[in-house]
């Protein structure tokens, strides 16, 4: 299963001056190994006494439906590892555990000697964990022959891939060549070893076949920046000693940005791969992460700042900087992560389709009812500077 699950969604910070290597991690993600998805798909029928009926239907799903780590009620404590999670939808009466567990036993009969187990129940799904993955397609197997249309009483009308998350508002996905997840993964994680035991605000997805983006000589939109307090201290400066190895190099900004906002950020691009621009701050009163979007027209600033309070569902702080060629607006996300909008002459980013930003939001339709629906509860859209957004809202209750 590809998760990273954390109590708090913005991930775990060092608080003491040495590096958590045995803990630092990021969550890497493949395509390629999202399992199928089963389903009743409703057609024209005739022959039906109300012109309808169904046909059984598979297919890969986009993204896994995302449950949020406090879905359901609980019966099992597996929830993250190998292996797989299915996530069912029943017909007919609402559940509790004692009919949930009638499911699960009647499953377990037509599997034989194949083993799932029963994690979490609402009151219309199940949460099934698989230990074996590819136990996970017999069960789609047993839907479309029809062997699960009566599972004492209740009929399995949808069989979803599913991970639990607890996701931070806003994070980063690095998108990376086929066989590449693992390296791309490493060297991200060299660099957040000294900050963050588990780093929620960033993530690597291996895609078949990702857009390729010649970054030579042009800068990235995306920043990330590690926020360090003064206790860390040894910790920042190890974290730069790593961003001023090749083929990393310092992104400098231009003497009148570094006064007026930027005076003690240090940033760092990577010459060699589509990443984000690293940025490391000290002295700040508790650890934290902040993500910026640098805007290539200060023309539009604006309307940027009017999505992103659409897609954030917050008011942004405006920073009154006397000086109209720089912008810088925050977006407080939570009491460890923010996210900044940014303006700056000298700075001329290049839209990277490779590097996506991802926001939780809660309602899509009502905030943001022009984004394209990806899977059922991801879709994606551009902003107005042509930068890819995924929004996503990860299942809380059984009321979608």
């Amino acid at each position: 299963m590809a998760s990273l699950l954390v109590d708090d969604c913005d991930g775990y910070f060092l608080t003491e001056d040495e590096p958590d290597i045995s803990r630092a991690t990021i969550l890497l993600k493949r395509n390629v190994d999202i399992p199928k998805k089963y389903f009743l798909n409703r057609i024209f029928s005739p022959v039906a006494v109300d012109n309808s009926g169904y046909q059984k239907l598979s297919e890969r799903p986009a993204k896994y439906r995302l449950l949020h780590k406090n879905w359901g009620k609980h019966v099992s404590p597996i929830s993250e590892g190998i292996g797989a999670l299915a996530f069912l939808t029943v017909e007919q009466l609402p559940l509790d555990e004692n009919l949930a567990t009638s499911v699960l036993r009647y499953i377990e009969d037509q599997l034989k000697n194949k083993r799932c187990k029963l994690m979490r129940w609402n009151i219309h799904h199940i949460l099934l964990y698989f230990p074996q993955s590819e136990d996970y397609d017999l069960l789609g197997n047993l839907f479309m022959e029809g062997k699960l249309d009566n599972c004492h009483g209740f009929r399995i009308v949808k069989i979803e891939p599913a991970i639990l998350t607890n996701p931070p508002k806003c994070f980063i996905e690095v998108q990376a060549d086929a066989e590449e997840g693992s390296k791309v993964q490493q060297e991200i994680t060299s660099i957040v070893t000294n900050f963050s035991g588990a780093f929620t605000h960033l993530s690597v997805c291996e895609t078949e076949s990702p857009k390729t983006v010649n970054q030579q000589n042009s800068c990235p939109p995306v920043a990330v920046s590690m926020l360090f307090t003064g206790q860390t201290q040894s910790l920042a400066l190890k974290t730069i000693e790593a961003l001023s190895a090749r083929p990393w190099d310092q992104f400098l900004l231009t003497d009148e940005v570094r006064n007026a906002v930027e005076y003690d950020t240090k940033y760092f691009i990577n010459t060699a791969r589509d990443f984000p621009i690293f940025g490391v701050k000290t002295a700040m009163p508790i650890s934290g992460v902040r993500i910026s979007l640098f805007v290539k027209d200060v023309k539009k600033f604006t309307k940027m700042e009017d999505f992103y309070s659409k897609v954030t569902m917050v008011k942004p702080y405006k920073r009154e900087l006397n000086h109209e060629e720089i912008r810088y607006s925050t977006y407080t996300l939570s009491e460890r992560s923010e996210f900044t909008l940014a303006a700056y002459p000298g700075v001329s980013p290049v839209s990277n389709p490779n590097v996506v930003l991802y926001f939780h939001v809660r309602n899509v339709s009502s905030c943001i009812p022009e984004a394209q629906k990806l899977s059922e509860d991801h879709w994606q859209m551009m902003d107005p500077e042509g930068n890819k957004l995924i929004l996503f809202t990860p299942l809380l209750s059984d009321v979608c």
